[in-house]
């Protein structure tokens, strides 16, 4: 192609560009006619409708320890108005599960797109020769691929606010600080002190996990605040940290929010409504009071109730403002539609959690984004709290890195049809066992590493170790209400079984599907580095196993504080 002499650079450029694009549309027009053409041009157009339009901001609310069934928008008892609005003007997942039923592991696997099984931690503490235990240790390190690292190269800033529980260094660095004395919370000094261990906590959170920001950082639940007189939930800290992030970022670079509010898991929450949240983890804020519900209001409410139904109301009102904040703080920047927000729960509770139970993985899961996700859809598809990574990484418009194994699946085809099957399975895992779910039936696999067989086959003074492999009150629970947690092997009927009191892993009828799951889970557990056993040790058949069996659930679960205070008594199957 030449040009006349006299034409400058810029306007050859747009000749060029003029000429090219007629080229490039010409044989097309007369295509793009039919309708065929058009069909497929639409099929194969990205998520969003024009190069224009730039990803969303996204908001991922990551509530602590709940079923489901809590919320309104499940069927709950308890009023939650603000979640509903998520559920009415999004989409609600019916099967939605965590990795791992506890906040450590079920926090890696949100923030990684990994199983927990690929920590760092679980190469560091077993020989690949024996299975695993998944537990509270499966903290992300700093060369770990994480959503705001991923989002970085979209153009996302990054903020986290609450509780972090999924870093070594925290605890190892910053806890089992001495008592500061109560009358000194007002104290200037103390003030300082408070506001440079937050920043530390902060430093933690952004250098190990990848943030461009953080606030309102707690390490681990509330008791473990180093104060005595702050061992509280302050959700309000929280929603103002989240705000100030929201007003900083908002019409700027699309921002990606990680908000860990301390409900629903213990201490008792009422007792947030009896304390001067002007006083925080991170130091004297006047303002944080305006983000709480009236305490005279929250009273009234209580009154006549139980402990564990006043803990869940308190809990419930406290995680249900903090979402409303985030939509009135979002609508007021005028970027509300142009956020996807995201609810969802790091597992379940008493019986179950810790355990690979469905009762303990079943989680709620709602995303609002009216751009793509049309009001009141409801999606019965198997989806998991893994595929939230791979989901966010598509939305942003970018492509999994390779340097890092990912177990998750992209979720949006369900934006538009809810009823696409975009996973076949759940898998889970805790301690030393392994399970798999198809929707309606799961197999259970729990094997000892060997160390812990020749243990409990010499040590007749040792009691039968529960999954976990050392002395866990969570897991004592769940060997308490499910009767078969002690069988290596075990399948269950979810349609006629919902609280799985019956293992039907001897059962001829379902021998077609004990070896699809079966072979299913260790296609899964070979993937590891660590080997876990397809077949289960003799020992788990012998006397010496029964007699540890019935020895271990003679004595019960330990009691605990908790247990009465924040669940009232627990029945099994829960009457409704």
């Amino acid at each position: 192609m030449s040009f006349p002499q006299e034409l400058g650079s810029v306007e050859k450029l747009d000749i060029v560009n003029r000429r090219c694009l007629c080229f490039t549309l010409e044989p097309f027009v007369t295509v793009i006619r039919s309708v065929g053409f058009l069909l497929l041009f639409w099929a194969v157009l990205p998520l969003y409708s024009t190069a224009e339009v730039s990803p969303p901001n996204i908001v991922l609310i990551f509530s602590d320890e709940m079923r489901p069934e809590y919320l309104g928008c499940y069927g709950g008892k308890y009023p939650t108005p603000n979640i509903d609005r998520l559920a009415e003007e999004g989409i609600l997942f019916e099967n939605a599960y965590t990795a791992a039923s506890a906040c450590t592991p079920s926090r890696y696997s949100v923030l990684t797109g990994q199983y927990p099984g690929r920590s760092a931690a679980m190469a560091e503490k077993f020989e690949v020769n024996e299975p695993y235990s998944v537990a509270w240790d499966t903290f992300i390190e700093g060369d770990r691929l994480t959503i705001p690292k991923i989002l970085r190269g979209a153009g996302y800033v990054s903020g986290m606010f609450g509780k972090n529980h999924v870093t070594a260094s925290a605890i190892e660095r910053h806890l089992g600080l001495p008592d500061l004395p109560k009358a000194q919370l007002s104290d200037p000094t103390v003030n300082s002190w408070l506001e440079d261990h937050q920043a530390k906590l902060v430093e933690i959170v952004t250098s190990k996990i990848g943030f461009d920001h953080a606030g309102a950082i707690t390490y681990s639940n509330s008791e473990k605040i180093p104060h005595p007189e702050l061992r509280h939930h302050n959700i309000p800290w929280i929603s103002a940290e989240a705000s100030d992030f929201f007003g900083r970022y908002s019409g700027k670079e699309p921002f990606f929010a990680f908000l860990a509010p301390t409900a629903v898991h213990g201490p008792w929450h009422p007792e947030q409504y009896e304390n001067d949240l002007r006083y925080t983890p991170g130091g004297f804020r006047p303002d944080v009071p305006q983000y709480q519900i009236p305490s005279a209001d929250m009273q009234a409410r209580l009154e006549g109730l139980s402990s564990g139904e006043k803990h869940h109301t308190a809990g419930l009102a406290a995680l249900d403002q903090h979402v409303g904040v985030v939509f009135d703080t979002l609508e007021r920047l005028g970027c509300l539609d142009d956020t996807l927000i995201i609810f969802t729960a790091d597992h379940g509770v008493e019986p179950g959690k810790s355990g690979v139970y469905r009762f303990g993985n079943h989680v709620p899961l709602i995303m609002r984004w009216p751009r793509e996700i049309s009001p009141g859809t409801v999606s019965q598809q198997l989806v998991a709290q893994v595929d939230l990574l791979a989901t966010l990484t598509r939305i942003a418009g970018l492509d999994l890195p390779e340097e890092q194994v990912f177990d998750g699946v992209d979720l949006t085809p369900l934006f538009k049809d809810p009823n696409e099957a975009v996973r076949d399975t759940i898998y889970t895992e805790m301690g030393h066992v392994r399970a798999v779910f198809d929707g309606r039936y799961q197999y259970v696999a729990f094997r000892y590493p060997e160390r812990v067989l020749d243990g409990i086959r010499e040590d007749r003074s040792v009691r039968a170790p529960n999954h976990i492999g050392y002395p866990q009150v969570h897991a004592e629970f769940t060997a308490t209400f499910f009767p078969a947690y002690f069988s290596p092997d075990q399948l269950y009927d979810l349609r006629t079984d919902p609280y799985q009191l019956k293992n039907r892993w001897d059962d001829p009828e379902l021998s077609t599907v004990r070896k699809r799951l079966q072979k299913t889970l260790f296609e899964q557990t070979d993937s590891f580095p660590h080997a876990f056993p397809q077949e289960a040790d003799p020992f788990f058949s012998s006397e010496r196993y029964k007699e540890l069996v019935e020895a271990f659930l003679s004595e019960g679960p330990r009691e605990t504080v908790w247990e009465a205070r924040d669940l009232d008594e627990i029945s099994w199957p829960p009457v409704r």
